[in-house]
């Protein structure tokens, strides 16, 4: 009579080739220099100015010239970034100053357009805040109301 190969020693044998083939498969996944730079340039294109929204873990929202971005996640990766809030309008102004950081459960951004000639105070604007980077408040004269 032949002599049979115990299972658990097939099973080891199965084993230890699959993990071989899945670690060369993860091997040849690398990613090209230039294509590390385009994800991490991806990832967060706002430097200090981006932030996690604390009621959705995975979200985050950038700032940039008086606009809030919102992430857009795969597999929680950040692959592209979408307007979530736009620069407040005030004809021929410029963003003079913003600032976007988290307060308690919300996101809270402070927003200021100049209008030419304003003499330094914020033409439009104002404190804006949100909890699920969608739906927006802004402060009017101590109350937070609706975005429309």
């Amino acid at each position: 009579m032949g002599k049979k190969t115990p299972i658990p020693f097939v099973i080891v044998l199965w084993l230890c080739a699959s993990l071989s083939a899945c670690d060369s498969t993860i091997r040849q996944n690398r990613l090209s220099e230039k294509e590390k730079e385009k994800i991490l340039r991806i990832q967060n294109p706002f430097g200090p100015s981006r932030i996690e929204v604390p009621e959705v873990k995975g979200l985050f929202l950038g700032l940039k010239d008086c606009g809030i971005y919102r992430s857009i996640s795969e597999s929680n990766v950040i692959v592209a970034w979408e307007k979530a809030l736009d620069k407040p309008f005030y004809p021929a102004g410029i963003c003079s100053r913003s600032d976007l950081h988290v307060q308690g459960e919300y996101a809270q951004a402070f927003l200021c357009v100049l209008g030419m000639g304003a003499g330094g105070g914020c033409s439009a604007g104002g404190n804006y805040r949100t909890r699920d980077g969608k739906t927006w408040e802004k402060e009017i004269r101590g109350k937070w109301v609706k975005e429309e």
